[in-house]
This record gives structure tokens, sequence and C-alpha cells, in this order.
């Protein structure tokens, strides 16, 4: 081929080309540079005539301009001397334009350079990623891919993203002809925006190794996800033709694409900047993901600073803030309720601290459910919830803490009635002290507390009697016969009537502490398993813990938990033995083991009560005192 080919070439190119020396001054220093040849888009890209810029220096070319001081013209200069190559981009302040030149060496002093003009490319770029970032919060997919499809003028734009499992993908948006679109979407039978789409494995082998991905029908990319022969009637009567995916990348992860649609004989416009907004979009994904995660944390943050974790009210930091703000004049009066949640350290004890935490919850959500906008409720303590209320006056607390007392009453936690012991005191004196009137609020419900305490404890530890026998009515004549039979002994023993009492009593209640377990496992007739051994013999410390929470049974407690003790210390729960174990304890073991043994069970049938009797002396001295054996023989003949 002869140089007017190559000259063709260069003058057709949208790529401007220009060769050029460097010429020096006296001192050797290069002071200016020689322009020797152009092409057409470069010259037209200055707005001269190619005679007026072929042969002429720069300084002439640009009005004295002196293209040494600026770093694109010493990097020429670079070049041209030490015969390296350069590739950079650069605002050409001469041009007023952006090009990403690239400018290598044929021979010493000499160079050519070849300039991209970019500066459309980088404005749409730029309007681009000012479109994203003026979004609002919300992501906004149509937005989105009406830009994508307006940038590549596709006439069609598919904004599907990935799962978290990076397989299965959603269509987000569909950017196009509406009305051709409802036809498309009646032609599927279902709207495909919002579409979740299974993995597709022959449409991602196809998109794997590139950004971007040309097919020239959209069958070829479609996989087995979608009919085959639907598609073909789509092409043929929509005269759909070439597809092109862009591929979301994000952390070298692929996180979505763009499906452009063109129609038949139309080709892709701007690819380069198609993927670079591409890019943008799965940057500013990232972003908004992270920024949203972000406002979650900084909410979760901010939640957990004035809320109480576990029930979800206000907590006490909060609830003073509340009272300074509203300790206003207009408010005025403002009433302040304090309630103390009974049998919460019961219920802790007895059946656990997510037990107790569930009491806390049921209560808090039926005090919320009562409270009117503008009340505020508020976790004040371990066991202590409190209710500021502006505008009530001390004569309409009392009815509003009844409904609130007759709410909890329709509701039970397990075996636990809910209830709580209320305390109020209202402020009418804008010179008084609110904090003043929350003491006296407390003082109030601590009083009532107090007056209630033995009325509740008692009605608690009967309910979870009544339970008990309810459910296993063998287990409530059990308890009376060992009772009973506790009280003989102690007569026999010469205990004194008080202790009797306490001693029947400790009998009564025994067992109280299968009241935590199930009924299922009580009634078996089959053999326990380990896991259900454990269980039961656990009883004897939950009715240590349901007992001495309440200061009237503390005493009796104690013989509670001793009553599976053995004189020879081989029992449990503390492996106590001879008088270590508690007197009322030994008793109690006694009589609890005869009754176990004349009387039928869910799981053994009775036997005689001579058989038992010979049990008794065959294991006193090792499971039983031998002196209370003697005694409580005379007791049953």
């Amino acid at each position: 081929m002869d140089a007017s080919f190559y000259r063709e070439v260069l003058n057709e190119s949208s790529v401007g080309y220009a060769y050029g020396e460097v010429l020096f001054d006296g001192l050797n220093d290069p002071v200016d540079f020689m322009c020797l040849d152009i092409n057409d888009a470069l010259a037209n890209d200055i707005g001269l005539e190619k005679e007026k810029i072929i042969n002429k220096k720069y300084s002439e070319i640009f009005s004295g301009q002196s293209i040494i001081e600026h770093d694109w013209g010493r990097a020429l200069v670079d070049v041209a001397i030490r015969g390296v190559s350069k590739e950079f981009e650069q605002y050409l302040e001469p041009l007023k334009k952006h090009y990403h030149i690239k400018v290598f060496s044929n021979k010493r002093n000499f160079f050519v350079v070849l300039l991209y003009n970019i500066s459309e490319q980088l404005k749409i770029i730029e309007i681009s990623k000012s479109f994203l970032e003026n979004l609002d919060t919300d992501v906004d997919y149509n937005g989105i891919n009406d830009h994508m499809r307006t940038l590549s003028n596709a006439r069609y734009s598919v904004f599907n993203l990935f799962d978290e499992n990076g397989l299965d993908f959603t269509t987000k948006a569909i950017s196009g002809d509406n009305k051709v679109l409802e036809r498309v979407f009646k032609f599927f039978g279902y709207n495909i925006i919002g579409k979740r789409w299974s993995y597709d494995p022959i449409r991602a082998e196809k998109i794997r190794l590139n950004t971007l991905t040309h097919f020239n029908r959209l069958r070829d990319l479609t996989g087995e996800v979608i009919n085959k022969t639907m598609i073909e009637r789509l092409e043929q009567i929509y005269e759909i033709g070439q597809v092109a995916v862009i591929k979301i990348m994000n952390k070298n992860r692929m996180i979505g694409d763009f499906t452009l649609i063109m129609g038949k004989g139309e080709q892709l416009q701007r690819p380069t900047i198609v993927k670079l907004f591409a890019s943008q979009t799965g940057l500013f994904l990232e972003k908004k993901k992270v920024d949203e995660k972000l406002k979650k944390t900084n909410e979760q943050i901010a939640f957990m600073s004035y809320h109480d974790q576990l029930t979800g009210l206000y907590n006490r930091r909060f609830f003073e803030e509340e009272m300074r703000r509203l300790d206003t004049s207009r408010n005025l009066p403002i009433s302040l309720i304090i309630m103390d949640v009974n049998g919460l350290k019961l219920t802790n004890d007895a059946f656990g601290h997510s037990a107790g935490d569930d009491l806390l919850k049921k209560i808090a959500e039926t005090t919320q459910n009562h409270c009117r906008e503008g009340e505020i409720i508020a976790r004040t303590g371990g066991d202590e919830m409190a209710i500021i209320l502006p505008g009530l006056d001390s004569h309409e607390i009392q009815p509003f803490a009844q409904r609130i007392s007759k709410a909890l009453e329709k509701h039970r936690h397990g075996l636990i009635e809910l209830s709580v012991a209320f305390g109020w005191a209202t402020k009418k004196d804008p010179e008084e002290d609110i904090f003043s009137v929350f003491r006296s609020a407390e003082e109030h419900m601590y009083h009532n507390k107090l007056l209630e305490s033995g009325k509740m404890h008692q009605k608690t530890i009967d309910g979870i009697l009544k339970t008990l026998f309810g459910q296993n009515k063998w287990e409530e004549r059990h308890a009376q016969s060992v009772s009973h039979l506790a009280g003989k002994v102690g007569i026999l023993l010469g205990l004194d009537k008080d202790r009797i009492e306490e001693l029947k009593k400790a009998g009564l209640m025994h067992d109280i502490g299968k009241v935590a377990i199930s009924e299922n496992i009580l009634n078996k007739k089959e053999t326990l398993s380990d896991s259900e051994v454990a269980q039961i013999r656990r009883h004897p410390e939950v009715g240590y813990h349901i007992l001495s929470s309440v200061s009237q049974f503390a005493s009796i407690s104690e013989y509670v938990l001793a009553h599976h003790e053995r004189w020879d210390g081989t029992g449990y729960p503390k492996g106590l033995k001879a008088d270590k174990i508690p007197l009322q304890s030994r008793i109690i073991t006694l009589a609890d083991a005869y009754d176990n043994m004349i009387c039928d069970t869910p799981y053994r049938k009775s036997h005689s009560k001579e058989y038992a009797i010979e049990e008794i002396k065959k294991n006193s001295g090792s499971q039983f005192d031998p002196d209370i054996v003697e005694k409580f023989i005379k007791s049953i003949d």
C-alpha cells in the first residue's frame, strides 16, 4: 500500500494525529515545537486549516504561548528525547477540550501524538454521576434505567439485580414504549417488573467473561428461563434486533445487569459510556447499601439510647428528659404513675430469666396499649415502669390505673397472674419540683406494695398449687397424705404446735417445684430418659426458689429443698448427710417414700402396707434417719 492510502486513513480517522519536532535554543534547552504533520480531525479541533498549522511553531499557532510551560508539553519533550511512550488524560487549555493522549517517538527529538477527544464522554459521565448522586434516598430504579436507555439509544432497557445468593435475579425496571410493554406483559401473562428469575446457567455462562456482551438475537441470551418459541414470536412481532448485556459490578462481583434491546438494524450507541454508567451504577448501589446499613445502625443506636432493649419501651434516660421537657405550666396538672411488677423475682428464680423477660414484655405491651398519644411510658428499673400523664389531674389517676390493672388480670404468664403495684402523684404547682413528685409517686408505690405483697404472694402460691393439682389429681392426694403423715410424726417427736403446722405445710408443698416439669413427663409410664430424669431431679430446687421468694414461706423452702437428701449423703441436690439434713426434710422424705409405695402412681401399682414397712426398715440408716423410722412406724400402726 502506498503513502496515499495511509494518508487517507489518517484523515478519515476521528482520532486526532500530529507529528512534531522539539526545537532547542543555543543552550540546548527545549523552547518550542514544530508541527510537521496533522490530520483533519485535530485540525478541526484546533479550528484552523491544515496549511496554517503544518510547518508552524506551536507559539505561532497559539499566539505566543509556550508549550514547555504545560505538563503535557514537558511530557512530549521527554518522549521525544528519551524515546519512551506515554499515555494520559489531559485538559488542553488552548483547545478547551479533554483528551486521552498517547505519545511515542520514532526517532530522537521527534514525536507522534494521538489525541482521543473525550470531552463529550466526560460530560455525559459527569451528568450521569450527578444524576445518581441527586437521586432520592430510595433507589429510583426507573430513573436509572431510563438514563441508561437514553445513553445507549436502546429501544428497551431492562434493569436486573441479583439476590444475595448471587444466582437468582429480579427485574427492577423496564424502560421503553409503555403501550408496547403492556402488550408484552399481556403476551407473557404476567408483569415482568418485579419478577424474580431463577438461576439460568446458560445465560450466566454467555455473559461471564466480558463486561459488555453482544447478541444478534434475544433468543441467544435467554437460555432456558423463557420459552424459546415465545421469544421468537416477540422478536417477529416487535421487530427486535441486537441485544447487549452490560454487567453491573461491585468489587469484582456481578450484582446485576442492564439488558439493552435494539430495534432491527439499530446499533448500541456510546458503548464505552454505557459501560462507565453501569460501573457508576454499581458503585452507587453499593454506596446506597452501605448508607442504608449505616442509617439502620444509627437508627438502632438512637433507638437503643432512648429505649429499653427488652420491652421496647422508653428507658429511664428518655423518661427523665421528657419529665423536664413536659414540666411547663401549660401541661399542668402533670401526673406520674410508678408501677412495680409483682412476681418477677419468683418467675426468674423458679422458671428462669427468659420467663421473667416474657412477663415484663407482656406487662409492658398491655400497659402501652392503654396509653394515649402524648402519654410517655418507660421502663425505669429492673421491675419498674413509669408513665407521664400531662393534663391528668389527681382524681383521674386511680380510674386510669384500675383500667390497666383489669386489663392485666385478663392475662396470665404461664402460672403467674399479671399484676403490678401502683403508686402515683400529681404536680399542680408550677414551683413544685417534678423529680420530687416522682419520688412521691415511688413512695406511694412502695407503700402499696408492702400492703399488698402478702396477699399477692399467697395468691401466687395458691395459684401454682392449684395448677399443679389441676394437672394431676394424684399429686393433690399425695401432697395431702404426706402432709398428714408428717404431722403425725411431728407429734410423736414432741414438736410444738407451730412447728407441726409448719411441717404439715412443707409436706403439702414438698413437690410444688414439679409445676415446672412437663405433665407428659410427670405422667409417663415408660422409663424416663436421662434428660427427663434430670428435669425431675430439679423440682426440689424449683420448689425452693418459688417458696423462698415469698417471705411467709421462706422457712419451709429449706425443708422442701432437702426432701430428697439421704441419711448416708447420697441424695440430692446438695448431698447432705445425717443431721445436716433439716429434721423436717427427713420426716417428709420418709412420708413421701411410704405414700409412694402404698398408693397407685401414674408409673407404678401400689404395694401393701407390710411391704412398704419392710422397705423402710431395709433402708433405715441409708436412705432414712433410723430414729424417725422408729417413730414413723409407730405412727402408722
